[in-house]
């Protein structure tokens, strides 16, 4: 066995290591301060050449008469030699401690007597020349100027204290260093003695196991002697075994004889409590284990599970146990040796991974529920985008008061519960896409300020301004109530605390004939829209009203200049398909959110209805669905086709031309978005707007980023959604044709 006191025998071996860490430590310490006085250098001849142009400029400005700092003259001679200095606080002011200039007239050789110049003024004056002196935490510099030769010299002193990074490096290089290096040595010395400790002390537990091998020449002369040596000396040896293993020693019918500290702490007692007892006795285990241990101590190491032993205190701990045969001494004396070792840890992450699968387990059957659950979301919708639109038209052609109308109208009513169910199936099964309906923006107004009174500063108020009936307007609930949220809380920031918020709505026929709207409306011109309104008094910075109202910046831009909140702003609006409008008047700045209008089918202008001249291919795979949406949109006025695919919709288009494709994104044999492709890259004049009961794929959404005529509606979607967003892809189709054919005008 090796003595661990032989770690004070091997000077050598426990000095060269504790000398390399020292030596590495000391190594990247040096280039530390290699690189901090490189840096210190820098920043000092940085501050003195700033410093020196400071003066420079400042004796220069006395000379031209443009000096606007106020000075004090402390002396002047009737040869022309002056000296001033700053009036007191002036030198604050221009953040130095002190500032004085000399004016001396040409061909003075010697200053007058009696008169007190500064000394580094003085050199400078004498040498004709700038120079720059520090005097502990000061820096001071003198620049002489003069305007031509022969004419008065101005020479300007400066004082000012050093820059905090210049201190702050010469801290760093006179205390820190040091005290870093002294730190290590603290950490470095006691961890390489431990690590020293704890290597001499394994190396002693594995010389506990190398057991006793006598000669055989001894073996044949002292049998019984031998016998009796060999079974005291192990005994002796288990028991001052130490380390991390549970060592027992047991005779042929596993009664203990000897074990270790650590096998009697595993076992939950003392040792003198287990030695004469039999393995299978022992009150630490349960009765599987104790019937495991009853069988031959031969067969105990291939069942190969662990042995649970409980604890008076604490949680049970398992055991791993490995048994090894000694060879019998002459009086024919076997013994074996037990090894215990503690696999409690692996045996809880083992119990953690069964866990965590049977988490996937679940997971995996949640995600085949979703499926399903999406699936009859996707019916559910088709059959209530039908519904809605078949409602629609009976209660326009039914007069107020009719009984048919009533059941019209209990009908739609029915199908805006259907359709909150439908949605939160869709959320159930984790589908996250916003979705636009006709909302009361009163009521919307009304219920979003209850919620911000709570939140503002009661030194704020809200005024809001809900008079007359309005109609409806196309957009999705979360989205406005967190436009309108962010909106009023960047104008409570701006108001500091105190002020007041005005919020209305109005109604807006069509922006395009509106001069507040003039060249902003995008591709809301010619369509009803519902303007949401907000002042708070003040003006907004130009570059905010720049990044919201303009729809190519990227919402990562705002953010790291004004904020998550307005980011959120310029999403929200852009998902809505609206138009953020800013106003300036005098002092404050008015903000418009332009949102398209529902128009209810009954409602319809007659100058919006007559449309005629827009032709639409509906592309549906549905029956009923693609049937409904082209008598919807022919009661607005829309000439329309049908077709059952997407290949049957490229035959119509190859005889005949459309205004706007309406296509699902249904199973088609060829996918909907290669039909997309190919229609705009042959009709690039056509719009096209997608439909689907699933959520935006994000292909679909790269495609719309990338074209503007493009659009997307998410089933079910209500009569007069579809005929705006039509409506509004017609618009842009025939603003961008005008705008190509003035330009090649």
């Amino acid at each position: 066995m090796r003595n661990p006191g032989r770690i004070v025998k091997e000077p050598v071996h426990l000095a060269f290591p504790f000398a390399v860490a020292l030596a590495a430590v000391a190594v990247i310490l040096a280039a530390a301060a290699v690189k901090v006085g490189a840096d210190l250098r820098k920043v000092s001849a940085d501050s003195e050449r700033m410093l020196l142009a400071r003066a420079a400029s400042l004796a220069g400005s006395t000379l031209s008469g443009r000096l606007a700092v106020s000075l004090d003259t402390l002396c002047s001679d009737s040869s022309g030699f002056t000296a001033m200095q700053t009036a007191p606080g002036s030198a604050s002011v221009l953040g130095l401690e002190r500032m004085e200039i000399y004016l001396i007239p040409a061909g003075m050789k010697e200053l007058p007597g009696g008169i007190e110049v500064d000394a580094p003024a003085l050199l400078a004056i004498g040498a004709d020349s700038s120079l720059v002196r520090r005097e502990g935490m000061l820096l001071t510099a003198v620049a002489v100027e003069r305007m031509r030769e022969g004419e008065v010299t101005a020479a300007c002193v400066v004082t000012e204290r050093l820059p905090l990074a210049l201190t702050a490096l010469e801290d760093f290089r006179s205390r820190s260093l040091p005290g870093l290096f002294i730190l290590s040595l603290l950490l470095v010395t006691p961890v390489v003695f431990l690590l020293y400790v704890s290597f001499f002390t394994r190396r002693s537990e594995l010389a506990a196991f190398e057991l006793h091998t006598p000669d055989k020449r001894e073996e044949a002369l002292h049998p019984a002697a031998e016998s009796e040596e060999t079974g005291r000396l192990l005994v002796e040896t288990v028991k001052s075994a130490s380390g991390s293993v549970g060592m027992i020693l047991m005779d042929d019918s596993a009664v203990i004889r000897s074990l270790n500290g650590i096998a009697a702490d595993l076992l939950d007692g003392r040792p003198e409590d287990f030695e004469g007892k039999s393995m299978s006795t022992l009150p630490c285990f349960g009765p599987a284990e104790r019937a495991a241990l009853r069988v031959d101590p031969e067969k105990w190491n291939l069942g190969g599970a662990p042995l649970k032993a409980d604890q008076a205190t604490g949680p049970p701990k398992f055991l791993r146990l490995s048994m090894t045969s000694l060879r019998p001494s002459r009086d024919g004396l076997r013994l074996r040796l037990a090894m215990l070792t503690d696999i409690t840890e692996l045996e809880d992450l083992k119990r953690e991974k069964e866990r965590l699968m049977e988490r996937e387990m679940a997971v995996n059957s949640y995600a085949i529920l979703a499926a399903m659950v999406r699936g009859i979301s996707h019916d559910l919708s088709n059959l209530l985008s039908s519904i809605i639109g078949a409602a629609s038209i009976g209660e326009a052609i039914h007069e107020p008061g009719d009984p048919d109308r009533q059941r019209y109208e209990a009908i739609l009513n029915a199908t805006e519960r259907a359709s909150a169910i439908a949605e939160e199936l869709f959320q159930s099964a984790d589908i996250t896409e916003n979705r636009a309906v006709p909302l009361d923006p009163v009521r919307e107004l009304e219920e979003t300020t209850e919620a911000l009174r709570s939140v503002l500063p009661r030194s704020i108020s809200l005024e809001v301004n809900l008079k007359g009936v309005l109609p409806r307007v196309i957009a999705d609930r979360a989205l406005l109530r967190q436009t309108i949220y962010n909106m009023a809380l960047r104008s409570s920031g701006a108001l500091q605390g105190s002020g007041r918020i005005k919020l209305w709505v109005e109604d807006v026929p069509d922006p395009a004939s509106d001069p507040r709207f003039t060249g902003q409306c995008r591709n809301l011109c010619g369509i009803h829209c519902i303007s949401i309104c907000i002042s708070d008094g003040t003006l907004m910075p130009v570059g905010l009203q720049r990044s919201l109202s303009t729809s190519d910046t990227e919402p990562y831009e705002i953010e790291k200049l004004y904020g998550a909140g307005m980011a959120a702003v310029q999403q929200a609006v852009r998902m809505m398909k609206g138009v953020l409008v800013f106003t300036t008047e005098q002092r404050w700045t008015e903000i418009r959110m332009l949102l398209p209008a529902a128009q209810r089918v009954e409602d319809a202008d007659p100058a919006l209805a007559a449309r005629g001249d827009i032709s639409i291919l509906v592309a549906e795979g549905e029956r009923i669905v693609r049937e409904t949406t082209a008598r919807i949109l022919q009661h607005f006025g829309f000439r329309t086709v049908e077709a059952a695919s997407g290949e049957e919709a490229l035959a119509v288009l190859d005889h005949e031309s459309f205004d706007v494709l309406l296509l699902d994104l249904g199973t088609f044999s060829t996918p909907s978005l290669d039909i997309a492709l190919i229609c705009t890259e042959r009709w690039p004049s056509m719009a096209i707007l997608f439909t689907s009961a699933f959520e935006m794929p994000v292909d679909v959404s790269s495609f719309l980023r990338a074209r503007s005529a493009t659009g997307f509606l998410r089933k079910p979607y209500s009569p007069e959604s579809v005929s705006n967003e039509i409506m509004r892809l017609v618009g842009t189709v025939r603003a961008a044709t005008e705008k190509d054919g003035r330009r090649r005008a």
